[in-house]
């Protein structure tokens, strides 16, 4: 072979050879480039308060309510309150037309008269004829006690005229619509010309005993309510004054449960002593949070940091992998790997979470979130699945 030729045929394959040799090194620096970078979310450990709450809706209402309903039938021709009237303990709130049951008192008044005449000339007779049993000409025993027995059964005539007399004067009284108690009118459903009686089924007024004075029935879920204890403070909002905290304390944990769409609830009355200017008023929608735990002065992290898993791709030390089942947190090495540190955690929030056991300090740094470099949202979490912080 000619020099010439076996000096190109070592040209070409030196050519060829450097040629893979930076395709392979291109595909190299692409793989590098294309390796995901994070940069770490971190915070420090420090010491403050925890308020824990348990939240729940309900319902402002008067403490104590009386329904006045109709005592006897008839038709309304007078009313003497309207919503909102105040009311003493006796007054009339409403006059059913008494024409019918004066009637039957002025019947009744003259059954007991004719019944009273009846009974005294009874009487009479029945003491006559006892005298004439201890003369010589002495009645038969016979007529002696027929005149005693018609003696005592017109006593007996007697006293039901009384009682229907006492019974049309109660209904008479009764037409007359009073207030049970001192206290608010703030329910009112009846008018004038309408015909009541007593099997009518809504109340024609209901009395609040002191307005001042609410309870809030909240719905608790079966989870939460066995941390609630009575007078455990409370605090609420309504819509209609946004921004402002209204307290009160439990006065009642009720067992009978409520089940709506397969959710149980019971009720909890929680009393509220601040309503002197009648801002709170019936049927307010109330957001209510109940406080369960509060502890001042703690170790606390970010709940955030209970949370946190690192991306696949992220260096961990070989220890932190045998930790899956464990409250964790992570911290940062200088040589920029992550390492789990098992925790015990006590209250929590929405925000922190009391730290009772563990290897971390006061003013420690753990990383909280992940972002890739390069990217706006956080990176997909990875296969560690850590356990959601305790609450109490």
């Amino acid at each position: 072979m000619p020099k010439q030729v076996k000096n190109r045929k070592i040209l070409i394959i030196t050519i060829v050879i450097a040629a893979l040799a930076v395709v392979f090194f291109l595909k190299n620096s692409q793989l590098i480039t294309n390796s995901p970078s994070y940069s770490y979310e971190t915070a420090i450990i420090d010491e403050g308060d925890i308020a824990a709450y348990i939240l729940a809706s309900g319902t402002v209402n008067p403490v104590n309510t009386v329904d006045v309903v109709a005592q006897v039938s008839g038709v309304v021709n007078q009313i003497h309150a309207d919503f909102n009237s105040i009311v003493k303990q006796g007054e009339i709130l409403a006059q059913i037309d008494p024409t019918l049951y004066e009637l039957q008192v002025r019947q009744a008044e003259a059954t007991l008269s004719k019944a009273q005449a009846e009974a005294e000339k009874k009487r009479k007779i029945y003491e006559a004829y006892k005298e004439l049993s201890n003369t010589p000409d002495r009645i038969s025993k016979y007529e002696l006690e027929n005149s005693e027995i018609e003696f005592t059964a017109a006593a007996e005539q007697l006293k039901i005229a009384k009682t229907e007399l006492e019974k049309a004067e109660s209904n008479l009284n009764s037409t007359s619509i009073r207030s049970p108690i001192d206290g608010v009118a703030f329910s009112m459903n009846i008018g004038v010309g309408e015909f009541v009686s007593p099997t009518q089924s809504h109340p024609l007024f209901v009395i609040a005993n002191d307005l001042t004075k609410m309870k809030v029935e909240a719905h608790v879920s079966e989870a939460d309510i066995g941390r609630l204890r009575e007078g455990q403070e409370a605090f609420f909002g309504v819509d209609a004054y946004p921004g402002r905290r209204f307290e009160g304390k439990i006065l009642q944990i009720r067992n009978v449960p409520t089940t709506n769409n397969n959710v149980v609830t019971y009720d909890v009355v929680i009393i509220v002593d601040q309503n002197d200017e009648l801002r709170l008023k019936p049927g307010m929608t109330a957001e209510v949070q109940i406080l369960v735990a509060n502890q001042k002065n703690i170790l606390r992290i970010p709940t955030a940091a209970l949370r946190f898993i690192p991306p696949p791709s992220s260096p961990i030390e070989q220890d932190s992998k045998d930790l899956k089942n464990s409250p964790m947190v992570w911290t940062l090495l200088k040589n920029g790997r992550l390492m789990a540190v098992p925790v015990e955690t006590g209250i929590s929030d929405d925000e922190f979470t009391q730290i009772l056991g563990g290897d971390l300090q006061k003013g420690q740094e753990i990383v909280i979130g992940v972002r890739q470099e390069g990217k706006s949202s956080s990176e997909e979490l990875g296969p560690i699945v850590l356990p959601k912080p305790k609450r109490f």
